[in-house]
């Protein structure tokens, strides 16, 4: 017996395993990819009104104590604009409803009798 014949077996064991790995991350990653929803669609509008907070790697970048305070907030008003964007989206397309309440201080009982016009005015 030779003394290299055991690991000519083991490096064509290898080889396979490693191609088997790297077919595993293939298909991974094309079904993460396919599974993406198309952009513009009520699926695509769902996750990013749902995951908002996502931490990209501008969010981090943003939040550095070296980033002056001005540039934090108009990241963070750009942020909140893209998720009014994706909330007006939903309110169109019907997948939720916008609702308006009044909130006061006021004490209930005296709220409900000035609703009905018995009550004072304030």
């Amino acid at each position: 017996m030779e003394i290299g014949a055991g690991f000519d077996r083991m490096s064509g064991v290898r080889k396979w395993v490693s191609i088997g790995a790297i077919a595993v991350v293939v298909v991974g990653l094309a079904a993460w990819v396919f599974w993406e929803p198309e952009k513009g669609t009520l699926e695509w509008h769902k996750r990013k009104y749902r995951n908002p907070t996502e931490t990209t790697i501008w969010d981090r970048l943003a939040r550095l104590p070296v980033v002056p305070a001005v540039f934090q907030r108009q990241y963070e008003q750009r942020k909140l604009k893209i998720l009014e964007f994706h909330e007006r989206e939903l309110i169109k397309a019907g997948a939720l409803k916008e609702s308006q309440w009044a909130l006061t201080n006021g004490w209930p009982p005296v709220l409900r009798l000035s609703r009905c016009g018995l009550g004072h005015a304030e």
